[in-house]
């Protein structure tokens, strides 16, 4: 299907390209010049349209026409199927003496039901005086617009979606009619629109799952088809009329006049009918908060009403009088019905009774935002335009040969840049437009990949006696700045970055784009060269609205033979991403170690799909364990790659491989199936098993294939849910992220439980937790390693678990390779503990002598866990204090005999807590105890009792009186160790009294 002129409105092969249809248009862009026998034509950008019918009145050669449904109607009809007939009141008023004529004929051809939607219009304005009346939030952001002319819905949609929120979320009266017919009257047909209106097309698609309305029928189109088919000999009438003033709804404010009568006069309702200055203008500064909005707005784009759509241009030539005649009266039967209506409460009252089992619910709308970034044509657009014509110099841009039609260059320029022209127009630039684009790059101006290879060949060999080296480079970030700014901007940084490196090239070598962001150098390796580009630490691209640097990856590899001119830039190309750095270039060279890195992963791509084949991809498991009791709680499933002689292929050499060439999709559906496939027999063989959670690549989220995947797997094997997981790492979600949330989602939708993998690696944010449906959240251990900073890594970890738990997310923490980290992290209350300190992934036969031996695991043997030595807590350069002061919030040691808790310290956090001001324990010990509220001080000696009895962590919920108010505490208790007859024992305490508010409503 062509990009232009596959809309509802098109140009035909009339059109000359006068320009008139482009002046009254009220849409960016809509009108597209194309060159056709070297003839300028017209034609429509649909993505752009709003469908006005504005050129179809402009334009004086009859070059522009509408597209309906009447053809595919009548033959639908003929076919049998089941179709019912809206009809608009703007018929009745148009086509008044043979109106039922029609009807009578169409139902003669099978029409099922005659619908007028009328009716349906007095259900939206009825829904409309609903939600004004009863909006209750902030006056400001009610939405006032009325939703009656879909030009005006599709010009908000597409050019000032910031108004979407000011439509009133209530259907037309078209739409209404349909819902009304279809849920309440139960007519399954397919439903057809008889109207004025080109446009009702588009709210036709929009609301077609609701509405199943298909069919636009214009009234010109539809006239035509009816001629010579004697259609006097018939009469039919609607099945469907409105008793109240929906019959006026077409005509010139007929929805504002209706609304009025249901609110105070002082009320301000009103009425703007065609898309010219004035009313686009009310429409795109509708938003602004220091405007008082009217009552309601009703906004037509046809001048005169829906009788003066686009549709019905021939009626309205041939007819106006009677048209006039037929409306007045329509009008004046209308208001002698209202006229029994005093008050706006009463006739509102009576349409709420008229209405009052119908659900307004099913009469609202939802707005949808179409918004394309329009052009903005900044001087560098000029200049790009000029180097795509191959116009370099001032005296090429200003050579004014006037063969185009032009006065100037630069007039051409101007229009090719707005698309009112192109540059074929140049008939210079026409003669060298072939050899150019095979050899140039039309955005740079820079030598192409051919021109490359052609010229820079002949360059080398003209300078044989002099040493070069090839420069591969590659710009950082560009989708980043695309997804930001646009792509207009992108294009204009790889422009600028093409400009620097020519400078630095200049005329000791070639420079080149070899499509998208990569460029290649050729230059003679000097010192003073290297140096110059190695100068440049980053691009900076203030003048194009970019604050932030701009960075690229170079990679460097000497030419020592000019044939061998391929292999050596891929040579750089492949040093080239060896080292990345999004703030400063980073350049790279070429060395023997890459080149064994080639030959492996050369080796690795060559053998890989046979070793899928032989089955060398294997699923180890590594169990998670309850760092609390020691209980198997979960395992990872992992890859390991095992040739038949026993050799390993380490995974991170052979992922980050995979992941390059696209074969990480297969291993990823492969694992899935071993995964569910162990699953299935696990359950058959009665095993009690725990859940496995597999990885989900980056590659494997690009599209929705994985959904299906996933869904034929668990039809396959049947297996409960609960015992997979799905293991996505983070850094996935910087990559188009709403359609990632919704592919999760549906995952989640199958029943399989979301983990988070890595959370903290470098690419997190509050907002990815906030949008991403997970449940599982695995911390990076990277917090806790190194000396340096690890204070600061235990607070981040902390409170990373404390939010993931307020969210109600388990968290689980991997590559634990000490009892120290692991009390440490149950100290904060993480959940599961994954590592070598409790096993290593294992083969499969290994995981199940656990499963089989009860899931009740324990640490290695050569570990043991002793109680902790009191002492500790008292050396101030002990890993226990450290943590005790610095890492856990609010703290207390107790020493408790059974009955009585004497606190033996407490930590900064805990003075401030409870408003504390000195440390002498016994005064802590009265005040604290003597504080808590008596009916909860049972409370907590329960909780540490239970706690001395079984050493097992519990918690307990208490009131603390402080000056002014009280506390809600949490207090968390936790083992230590014995001492004689008494008990050391850990508390931590959380004020809740915000949250406790908060889920109260308080």
């Amino acid at each position: 299907m062509a990009i232009y002129n596959s809309g509802l409105i098109y140009t035909d092969s009339s059109c000359i390209g006068c320009g008139r249809c482009m002046s009254s248009c009220p849409a960016e862009e809509a009108n597209i010049t194309i060159f056709r026998s070297n003839k300028r034509h017209l034609e429509v950008d649909p993505l752009n349209c709003v469908v006005c019918g504005k050129c179809l009145e402009e334009c004086i050669h009859s070059a522009r026409k509408t597209r309906d449904d009447t053809e595919s109607f009548f033959e639908d009809l003929a076919a049998g199927k089941k179709i019912s007939l809206i009809v608009a009141p703007s018929f009745y008023i148009l086509y008044a003496d043979t109106a039922n004529n029609i009807i009578g004929y169409l139902r003669s051809l099978g029409v099922d039901k005659v619908y007028d939607s009328g009716f349906g219009g007095d259900i939206s304005v009825w829904a409309h005086a609903k939600y004004i009346k009863e909006y209750a939030g902030d006056p400001e952001k009610r939405a006032f617009i009325a939703n009656t002319c879909p030009t005006v819905v599709n010009y908000i949609e597409r050019y000032s979606p910031q108004n979407i929120p000011y439509l009133i979320p209530v259907h037309s009266p078209l739409a209404c009619t349909a819902l009304y017919a279809r849920k309440y009257l139960g007519d399954d047909s397919e439903f057809a629109f008889l109207n004025a209106c080109v446009a009702s097309k588009n709210e036709m698609e929009e609301t077609a799952a609701d509405t199943n309305i298909k069919y636009n029928l214009v009234f010109d189109h539809f006239m035509e088809k009816l001629e010579g088919k004697g259609i006097g000999g018939y009469y039919g009438e609607s099945d469907l009329r409105s008793s109240n003033l929906g019959t006026t709804l077409s005509a010139r404010g007929g929805f504002r006049e209706y609304m009025s009568y249901l609110f105070p006069e002082e009320e301000l309702i009103v009425h703007y009918e065609g898309l010219n200055r004035q009313t686009l203008g009310l429409i795109n500064t509708t938003s602004h908060t220091e405007i008082k909005h009217p009552l309601m707005s009703e906004m037509a784009a046809c001048v005169g009403g829906c009788c003066m759509g686009s549709g019905a241009a021939k009626v309205r030539a041939g007819g106006l009088n009677n048209m006039f005649g037929t409306l007045r009266k329509m009008r004046l039967d209308s208001i002698e019905t209202h006229r029994k209506y005093s008050e706006p409460d009463t006739f509102y009252s009576a349409l709420c009774e008229l209405f009052g089992e119908l659900d307004p619910a099913d009469f609202s709308r939802r707005f949808r935002e179409k918004y394309i970034q329009s052009n903005i044509i900044p001087e560098t657009i000029i200049n790009e335009v000029f180097t795509r014509m191959h116009k370099n110099t001032p005296e090429e841009r200003s050579f004014d040969c006037r063969l185009c039609g032009y006065n100037t260059c630069r007039e051409l320029v101007n229009a090719v840049a707005k698309g009112t022209a192109r540059i074929e127009d140049c008939g210079i630039y026409v003669n060298s437009e072939l050899r150019r684009k095979l050899y140039y790059d039309a955005m740079t101006g820079l030598y192409s990949s051919e021109g490359f290879n052609t010229e820079g060949r002949k360059y080398l060999l003209a300078h044989s006696d002099k040493k070069f080296i090839a420069c591969a480079g590659n710009v950082n970030g560009i989708k980043a700045v695309n997804d930001l700014y646009d792509f207009n901007t992108g294009t204009q940084i790889i422009i600028y970055i093409a400009k620097k490196l020519s400078e630095i090239v200049n005329d000791n070598g070639i420079c080149a784009r070899l499509g998208g962001n990569n460029f290649l150098l050729c230059m003679e390796n000097t010192p003073e060269n290297m140096e110059k580009l190695k100068s440049i630490r980053y691009f900076d691209c203030h003048h194009l609205g970019i604050t932030m640097p701009i960075s690229m990856r170079f990679g460097l590899c000497e030419i020592k033979e000019v044939n061998d001119l391929t292999r050596i830039v891929n040579y750089a190309s492949f040093a080239m991403e060896k080292n990345v750095n999004r703030t400063e270039n980073t350049f790279t060279v070429y060395d023997e170690r890459m080149r064994k890195e080639i030959e492996t992963e050369t080796h690795i791509t060559s053998t890989m799909r046979q070793a899928m084949k032989n089955g060398e991809f294997t699923m180890f498991l590594q169990p998670q364990y309850n760092h609390n009791n020691g209980k198997m709680v979960g395992a990872e499933s992992l890859c390991r790659w095992i040739k038949p002689d026993g050799t390993v292929v380490s995974p991170g050499i052979f992922i980050p491989i995979f992941e390059k060439n696209g074969f990480i999709r297969e291993l990823d559906r492969y694992m899935w199936e071993c995964a569910f496939r162990q699953v299935r027999k696990w359950t058959d063989e009665g095993t009690e098993a725990v859940p496995i959670s597999v990885n989900i690549s980056r590659m494997s989220l690009t599209d929705d294939e994985i959904i299906k995947v996933i869904s034929s797997l668990q039809n396959r094997y049947a297996i409960e849910t609960k015992y997979l997981h799905f293991e996505i790492t983070e850094s996935a979600y910087t990559d188009n992220q709403q359609q990632l949330i919704a592919r999760i989602g549906k995952i989640r939708d199958l029943g399989f439980e979301i983990a988070m993998d890595d959370f903290g690696s470098g690419y997190s944010s509050l907002n990815t937790l906030k949008d991403i449906p997970i449940d599982i959240l695995k911390l990076d251990m990277g917090f806790l390693r190194g000396d340096t900073n690890a204070e600061k890594g235990g607070n981040i970890i902390g409170s990373v678990i404390r939010m993931a738990h307020s969210l109600e997310l388990i968290t689980v923490a991997e590559g634990v390779e000490t009892l120290e980290q692991a009390d440490f992290l149950r100290s904060l209350g993480c959940d599961v503990i994954q590592g070598y300190l409790y096993a290593k992934p294992m083969p499969i036969p290994q995981y199940e002598t656990l499963l089989k031996n009860g899931v009740q695991g324990k640490l290695d043997e050569q570990v043991e866990r002793p109680e902790i030595s009191l002492n500790r807590f008292f050396d101030p350069s002990s890993g226990e204090t450290k943590l005790f002061e610095n890492y856990m919030g609010a703290a207390a040691l107790f020493e408790f005999d059974g009955r009585n808790a004497l606190p033996l310290r407490v930590n900064d956090a805990f003075m401030k807590q409870f408003r504390f001001t000195d440390k002498r324990m016994t005064d802590i010990h009265e005040l604290f105890i003597g504080n808590i509220e008596e009916t909860d001080r049972e409370k907590l000696l329960g909780g540490l009792e239970r706690t001395a009895a079984g050493k097992k962590d519990t918690s307990c919920i208490f009131r603390y009186t402080i000056p002014g108010g009280s506390l809600l505490v949490k207090a968390r208790i936790m083992y230590l160790s014995r001492n004689g007859q008494k008990t050391v024992l850990h508390v931590l305490t959380d004020d809740i009294s915000d949250a406790a508010a908060y889920c109260s409503g308080s």
